[in-house]
C-alpha cells in the first residue's frame, strides 16, 4: 500500500470549460484506483482564486480531497504536507518545484503523464 499525494489540477490539466466536472470525474477515478490497488490517496486542488478563507478537507471513499484556502496555491499545501514528514509519499505532479520538494523530503515523484497512464490502464 502506498500513500499518494496528487497535485489535482496539474493532473487534470488546465481545461477551464469543464473544470468542476473534470474534478468530480478524477475523484471518482482515484477512488476506484484506490479500492483496486489499496493505496491511500490525497489530492490537493487550488482554492486560491475563489476558495474559502480556510483550507477544506473532505473524504470521498478512500480519497482525501483538500482545497487550499483563498489566496493560497495547492503547491503550498503540498509542500507543507511533505515538510511534516508524517508519511512516505509518492507525489504526482509535473510541476518542477513540487518534484524538487518531493525529492528534498525523501519522497518519490512521478509526472502527471506517468500517473495518468497507470490510472487509465
Amino acid at each position: 500500500m502506498a500513500n499518494i499525494l496528487i497535485d489535482g489540477y496539474n493532473l487534470i490539466g488546465m481545461v477551464k470549460d469543464h473544470m468542476e466536472q473534470e474534478r468530480i470525474e478524477l475523484i471518482k477515478k482515484l477512488n476506484e484506483f484506490s479500492n483496486h490497488k489499496g493505496h491511500k490517496i490525497t489530492v490537493v486542488f487550488d482554492g486560491w482564486k475563489n476558495g474559502l478563507p480556510v483550507e477544506t478537507r473532505t473524504r470521498f471513499g478512500n480519497v482525501t480531497v483538500i482545497f487550499s484556502k483563498l489566496n493560497e496555491k495547492a503547491d503550498v499545501v503540498i509542500k507543507n504536507i511533505l515538510r511534516r514528514r508524517q508519511k512516505s509519499w509518492i507525489v504526482v505532479s509535473s510541476d518542477r518545484e513540487i518534484i524538487n520538494a518531493a525529492m528534498r523530503h525523501n519522497s518519490v515523484a512521478i509526472t502527471s503523464d506517468e500517473f495518468n497512464y497507470k490510472l487509465y490502464t
